[in-house]
């Protein structure tokens, strides 16, 4: 069925429905694929800012078991000194 008829009248309906009949799914499929797309750069850009945060909480949690533990040495030191001991007593 041609779109334009011979005597060069555009039957406006038809052309319509054709362009509907084309347009929509087109519309459609392109829509779901955006829509799909968002929504897995969302959930990688999420995947990957969860993982460098936990990255950065590791790293915070070793360098204060670290200063924990030099300060508990220290402690450790200074309550075993004959000095203080002598102080203690007295």
């Amino acid at each position: 069925m041609p779109l334009i008829r011979p005597d060069s009248s555009v039957p406006m309906q038809a052309l319509f429905k054709r362009a509907a009949l084309l347009y929509l799914p087109a519309v459609a499929v392109f829509s779901v694929v955006v829509w799909l797309s968002v929504s897995f750069d969302e959930q990688r850009r999420l995947d990957r800012s969860e993982t460098r945060e936990s990255s950065r909480v590791q790293i915070a949690r070793g360098m204060i078991l670290q200063d924990f533990s030099v300060a508990a040495s220290e402690l450790h030191i200074m309550a075993n000194l004959p000095v203080l001991k002598m102080y203690l007593d007295s």
